[in-house]
């Protein structure tokens, strides 16, 4: 991920401001703050394996 998607990785995105930028930043932002990644890493590895504990979980903002 750090490779790809990071403020260093290869990704580039051609239209300043889009949907798509905005996107990216959130989760460059996630990917720097390694105890957000793991919290965010968590949150969707526990909603996909407890499909009932879905309502209560929040999402990347």
């Amino acid at each position: 991920m750090d490779e790809k998607y990071s403020s260093n990785g290869y990704i580039t995105l051609w239209i300043p401001g889009s949907t798509n930028e905005r996107n990216l930043k959130q989760i460059r932002a996630v990917i720097a703050d390694r105890d957000a990644l793991r919290r965010t890493f968590n949150e969707i590895f526990d909603r996909l394996n407890h499909p009932e504990a879905r309502a209560c979980s929040t999402a990347i903002r």
